[in-house]
Parts: structure tokens; C-alpha cells; sequence
């Protein structure tokens, strides 16, 4: 008999969702969830003195989470940052529910971003 921690230490728990995005031509994205480490990862990308940077959030939650679903390949690199800030905020919201409820991460977390979205000002609009 297997032991609780050899179950939890072996199982397949990372969760995968396809996501069909109709803003881009109803291309399909394989949306995926963070492990642990992917996340602190993620977290450290997106924080700014301790706040969230509203700049890069959604970009960097998109290029973390999308994967081309026959390749296995990511569909986004580092330098698409600012190219995906250009796209449809409709589209990167799909994508980012997916995987913010993929990778457990809280309202709380969601909540703060859009937060500093709407407490600071941009400039150049």
C-alpha cells in the first residue's frame, strides 16, 4: 500500500484547461497551472517593492500560463510582453480566469492587481 506522501509526492496535479480565444481567429490555448515554485516565480516577476506592478501582471501571467496544445511549446516569450499589452483586454482576460483559477491563486491576488490598475495613473494616454 502506497503511502499518503508517495500519492502526493507522484500525482499528475498540475491541471491543464483548453481555452478557445475568439478575438484571435477562435485559436485554441492550452492554459496552464502553476506548481508551486512557478508561482513564487511568477510573484517575484509582477512585484515591485513589495506592490504589484499593474504593468506586467496580465502580460506575464499570460506568458507564464500559455502553451500551444499540439506542440507543448509555450505560445508566448519574455520579449511579447509589450506586444501583449497592445492586444485585446478581452482575450488576455480569458486567458488569465483560466489560469488564475488553475494555479489557486485568490481573488485576493486578482483584486490587488486590478486595484493598483486603478490607483495609479498612466501616463501618455
Amino acid at each position: 500500500m502506497k503511502s499518503i506522501r508517495d500519492i502526493a509526492l507522484n500525482a499528475k496535479d498540475v491541471r491543464t484547461e483548453l481555452v478557445t480565444v475568439p478575438e484571435w481567429d477562435d485559436v485554441k490555448i492550452e492554459v496552464r497551472g502553476f506548481t508551486l515554485g512557478e508561482r513564487l516565480a511568477f510573484y517575484d516577476r509582477v512585484a515591485d517593492d513589495g506592490q504589484v506592478n499593474r504593468e506586467n501582471f496580465l502580460p506575464e501571467l499570460v506568458i507564464a500560463s500559455s502553451f500551444d496544445p499540439d506542440s507543448g511549446q509555450k505560445v508566448f516569450e519574455a520579449a511579447d510582453r509589450d506586444m501583449l499589452k497592445t492586444k485585446s483586454a478581452a482575450a488576455l482576460e480569458r486567458l488569465t480566469t483560466v489560469a488564475t483559477r488553475l494555479s489557486g491563486m485568490s481573488d485576493d491576488d486578482v483584486t490587488e492587481a486590478e486595484t493598483d490598475l486603478e490607483e495609479t495613473p498612466t501616463t501618455g494616454l
